[in-house]
């Protein structure tokens, strides 16, 4: 192939590339490989086009190989570092940035790959200084302003990052991840109805797009709009990425109907917390006259076996029985058309075995004359809101100088934090799912706890529950209440503001004062 030939190929695979076809990109440039092996911007764009259908492996390897033939064009090191920052392979990325800056000093595209990968490895303030040197270099980049935002969100300079989100909006109206966080930073900052509103923006946006319905439906219901946020709430089952939310079956989805003696699976979702906490609803669906078979965690399989109403439980990889139809758990709700004033008030409905209960009443007998409370200060760290909702052990420090109390770990793995207190007894390593851990819940007179699954567990059985929350939580906890429509046993101590865990602390040490003096011996 001639070089003109090869050239006018180049043109026109760029063109196929710029408009969308990638495909038919990467079969010229592959007929402009095949001519001429070493050209290197055809390995190049090649390697770009295939990380753009989905094969990083290949296209790492054709950059490279561009590189190795022509290493000092800038372009090449800035596609490369972009691929590894996107694969989180972050090391990597920086380095291959900063030698496409070195070769064009004035590159805002090298600048903000670096930016975005120091940040992602938590070197925020370097990160932050990089971002502005784009803005320097490009003031209306709405990746840079998006950037910078994210930094500042970090930070918790709220204003100054909706300000930048804001401005890259400006830029780009139809930026869906800037106005994804706005809308995120207005509602930890607890301006619900303008992130109401930059919701309601994002889906004018991506009208389809599952995930902002998803975001505006968890903000809905925090406000206690159930009945728009119930509706907003289904389009979670659309959601496929990073992973799906909700299992798919061939069979049918149940929409309420009776059920006229047919069988019906309903499927957890989503945390722990979440299936304790609507199982409650698996006795509405059965009285639509059907057979409910119950599909949960492994974990929670010996205490739904107890819940009225569930014929059978199996969990994930054992073999599903014959059924009818499928609804995921958290559908209830929606279908059962949830209102506050209407939200099933069947607690307890949980209970432990009574064996079981009676084996942890003799462990605890040599403390009978003092107060029991179990403490969880830890969530889940692959929650996505973990950061805000976990405490440390030292905000606890001041419950533990109160005198006549025993105090129960409840927090799992505890031990590995090297945490040695004598007064905290851990028996942890003895509960080997949620059944055991209501056993030992059952003979404790007050759990304190952050938001967790114990939480829920235990005001699912009608303990007592104090729970820490911060200062925008989980939608299930609403705002402005000391109480929690779910489970009236539970009462709630809120972080004024953010990240101000003292306050909520020095309430329950004020409570658990008079709890312990009002604790008969």
């Amino acid at each position: 192939m001639p070089e003109m030939t090869i050239q006018q190929a180049m043109d026109l695979a760029m063109t196929h590339h710029q408009t969308g076809q990638v495909k038919e990109a990467q079969a010229i440039y592959r007929q402009v490989l095949s001519a001429q092996p070493d050209h290197a911007n055809a390995l190049h764009m090649l390697g770009v086009a295939m990380f753009q259908t989905g094969d990083s492996s290949s296209a790492l390897q054709l950059i490279s190989r561009a590189i190795s033939i022509d290493g000092a064009v800038p372009d090449f090191h800035n596609s490369l570092a972009r691929i590894l920052l996107l694969i989180g392979r972050l090391e990597e990325s920086i380095q291959a940035s900063r030698r496409a800056i070195e070769l064009r000093f004035a590159f805002p595209e090298a600048l903000l790959n670096l930016a975005i990968a120091q940040f992602h490895l938590g070197e925020i303030e370097e990160a932050q200084s990089t971002a502005r040197k784009v803005i320097e270099l490009s003031p209306q980049n709405p990746q840079a302003w998006n950037a910078l935002g994210a930094m500042l969100r970090e930070q918790g300079k709220s204003n100054e990052a909706i300000d930048a989100f804001q401005t890259a909006l400006k830029f780009q109206s139809k930026f869906v991840e800037a106005a994804t966080n706005l809308a995120g930073t207005h509602r930890e900052t607890g301006r619900l109805a303008e992130a109401i509103e930059a919701y309601r923006n994002v889906i004018v946006i991506a009208p389809d797009w599952p995930t902002g319905h998803y975001n505006l439906a968890l903000t809905l219901l925090l406000t206690g709009d159930f009945k728009q946020g119930w509706i907003e709430h289904e389009w979670r089952c659309q959601i496929k990425e990073p992973r799906p939310v909700c299992l798919d079956f061939q069979f049918p989805r149940w929409r309420g109907q009776p059920l006229d003696g047919k069988r019906l699976l309903i499927h957890c979702e989503q945390g722990f917390g979440d299936t304790i906490q609507f199982v409650r609803y698996v006795s509405l669906a059965a009285s639509r006259s059907g057979q409910i078979v119950m599909l949960c965690q492994p974990e929670l399989v010996r205490l739904v076996k107890q819940i009225n109403g569930i014929d059978q439980v199996v969990t994930q990889g054992d073999p599903l029985p014959t059924v009818d139809f499928h609804c995921p758990l958290l559908s209830l709700p929606y279908l059962f058309n949830t209102e506050l004033q209407s939200i099933p008030q069947n607690v307890p409905y949980i209970s432990s075995d009574a064996e079981e209960s009676l084996y942890w009443r003799r462990r605890l007998g040599n403390h009978q004359s003092k107060l029991k409370i179990g403490l969880v200060w830890k969530g889940g760290k692959f929650h996505i809101e973990d950061r805000l909702r976990s405490i440390t052990f030292k905000h606890l420090q001041p419950l533990f100088k109160l005198p006549n109390i025993q105090w129960i770990s409840l927090q799992k793995e505890s031990r590995a934090e090297g945490i040695l207190l004598a007064d905290l007894v851990d028996w942890t390593d003895d509960l080997k799912d949620f059944a055991d851990t209501a056993a030992l819940v059952d003979n404790l007179d007050l759990v304190i706890t952050v938001d967790t699954a114990v939480a829920h567990l235990a005001g699912a059985m009608g303990k007592v529950v104090w729970m820490l929350l911060p200062f925008v939580p989980d939608w299930r906890w609403m705002l402005g209440r000391d109480d929690s429509p779910w489970y009236p046993t539970i009462q709630l101590f809120r972080q004024p503001s953010r990240g101000d865990w003292n306050t909520p602390i020095d309430q329950v040490l004020n409570s658990l004062q008079s709890f312990v003096n009002e604790f008969p011996r």
